[in-house]
């Protein structure tokens, strides 16, 4: 009478060639699914930082229950090394195809709100004025006297006129409430007269810059890309000023190292959340779900308002709608369409109630790709359980 796992004696023990230590095996076949992961997964997932994040708690929580001298047998090179199973990639391709296949577009509720912020675009545009600044005056009060930068919030509380019809935003005025949040004039106009911000014309954001105000805080504005190209010049030159010009992801364009170099604290904090909200005017759901932590202390109750505003921001953008749609931060309805016919019943409903914290969950177990011993030949680990499977030997 032999145990099942004995009914194979040849991969049980005819083919042990070797020994490895366990946690470096498990730390290389950690690599390896994230790798497959994210070959499988689309570059502009928004889960691939989550992904990562959590096969590496996993594999601290597993490397400090494991003794640093254990080992682990393999019968081959190969089979320590072993490559994820091409049906296994095939399935997570197949997963993510299914998520490309789903045309998601605005509720009609939301349609018809973008479509009255279309104001008709005046013939002639604003033509941009740049000003040159004296390095040795205080910066911030030369900028807000030369390119006169409103605040997020005092934006988003204008009404504006078309014909004899009103429109205003400032239900979303909260949205950005006493955030340190500019636009400069540049920036924000683009016609002679003020367009709404969810006009489809409005400039889309590329930089932000970070300047010292005359109380020491740092006050983010949104600029313009000639006026980008002009303060990269003039930062370079004054280097000695308290001024960062910075891209979305946080990048500085000019003084990187010192700006890299700093050691402050709450310098560090400003700046997260000064990057946080030019991400989040601009829709980028991607930069939100990096920032899990600090999106949802930033999120907080006004979850509702802040999907609303990024659907309007995001407009008839699929991709991003699509990242709106699956993300874990929030809870967004919108109006589905499938366009392969081949989906069962079952398959639409789920995907339709994956919300909440169902749709976290499917998300989530689909991010850490579940591998099954039944998909998987001669290999010792799966995770996320990171268990022993019968075939490897631990002395």
């Amino acid at each position: 009478m032999v145990s099942h796992l004995e009914d194979d004696p040849y991969q049980e023990m005819g083919r042990i060639q070797g020994k490895e230590f366990t946690i470096k095996a498990l730390e290389f076949y950690k690599e390896r699914v994230w790798q497959s992961f994210y070959k499988a997964s689309s570059p502009d997932s928004p889960f691939l930082h989550e992904v990562q994040r959590e096969l590496d708690l996993l594999f601290t929580k597993f490397k400090a229950e494991i003794d640093p001298k254990e080992e682990i047998d393999f019968s081959s090179q190969t089979d320590l090394h072993a490559t994820i199973e091409v049906e296994q990639v095939k399935e997570v391709q197949n997963q993510l195809q299914q998520e490309q296949e789903i045309n998601v577009n605005l509720n009609h509720e939301v349609e018809m709100e973008l479509n009255r912020y279309a104001f008709s675009i005046p013939l002639d545009p604003y033509q941009e004025r740049l000003e040159e600044l004296d390095p040795s005056k205080p910066l911030w009060q030369q900028i807000k006297d030369c390119f006169e930068p409103q605040k997020l919030e005092d934006l988003f509380k204008k009404t504006y006129l078309e014909g004899c019809q009103t429109v205003t935003t400032a239900s979303y005025a909260p949205c950005f409430a006493g955030t340190p949040l500019w636009a400069t004039k540049n920036f924000y106009q683009t016609a002679s007269v003020e367009l709404p911000i969810f006009h489809p014309v409005s400039k889309r954001p590329g930089f932000l810059l970070a300047v010292q105000d005359d109380q020491n805080q740092y006050q983010f504005i949104l600029v313009s890309e000639a006026e980008a190209a002009y303060y990269k010049n003039f930062l370079e030159k004054n280097k000695h000023l308290k001024a960062y010009l910075l891209d979305l992801k946080g990048t500085a364009e000019i003084n990187s190292k010192q700006f890299n170099a700093q050691q402050d604290v709450d310098f560090k904090k400003e700046v997260q959340k000064g990057l946080w909200y030019a991400n989040f005017f601009d829709g980028r759901i991607g930069y939100l779900e990096e920032q899990k932590d600090l999106s949802l202390q930033l999120i907080g109750k006004q979850e509702p308002l802040m999907a609303r505003f990024l659907q309007l921001r995001i407009g008839k953008d699929s991709t991003r709608l699509r990242q709106l749609y699956l993300s874990i931060l929030f809870n967004v309805d919108f109006s589905l369409d499938f366009q392969t016919a081949g989906h069962t019943f079952s398959w639409r409903r789920n995907k339709i109630e994956m919300k909440s914290q169902t749709r976290r969950k499917r998300v989530i177990e689909l991010s850490l790709i579940t591998l099954r011993s039944t998909s998987l030949k001669n290999l010792s680990l799966s995770l996320p359980l990171l268990l022993p499977l019968p075939h490897a030997r631990f002395g």
